[in-house]
């Protein structure tokens, strides 16, 4: 279920699905009956992109239960910032992508019946505030290293 809600929130969200599906099936290390898995680079990169995500998930939720003395735990290692290198290494080049669309004026063209999230956001972002890929790194920064 969850390789499903993936590849659907990813499309629906950054017009990008991760095909976790198409990685093939996980089974336990006692199983008899296995079929046979053909591993691909796309399933690769979607199960490292879903453990990543899943690790992140976990160090966040870690962070929230410690409150205020999270950065005490974490003094000398981000604990966040290699999950969240993986996750943003898929996301990055997408983000790119839509900002790329916003400036050849391809975005205007495109229905907003059918944009995605992202494509909402980079449309509606324009005027006096213009979001950026300097804008994404420096709120990834301030929310890993704030106190």
């Amino acid at each position: 279920m969850s390789r499903f809600t993936l590849d659907s929130a990813s499309e629906f969200l950054l017009g990008d699905s991760l095909e976790s599906i198409s990685a093939g099936l996980p089974y336990p290390h006692n199983a008899q009956h296995t079929p046979e898995v053909k591993r691909t680079s796309k399933g690769d990169a979607a199960n490292g992109f879903a453990s990543a995500f899943l690790k992140a998930q976990e160090i966040i939720s870690l962070r929230e239960r410690l409150g205020w003395a999270w950065p005490l735990v974490e003094f000398w290692e981000d604990r966040a910032k290699g999950p969240m290198d993986v996750v943003n290494s898929y996301i990055e080049p997408i983000v790119h992508r839509a900002l790329e669309m916003r400036q050849s004026g391809a975005l205007d063209e495109k229905e907003r019946e059918n944009e995605t999230l992202l494509e909402s956001l980079v449309r509606d972002t324009q005027g006096a505030w213009s979001l950026t890929s300097a804008d994404l790194q420096d709120a990834d920064n301030s929310q890993t290293h704030a106190f």
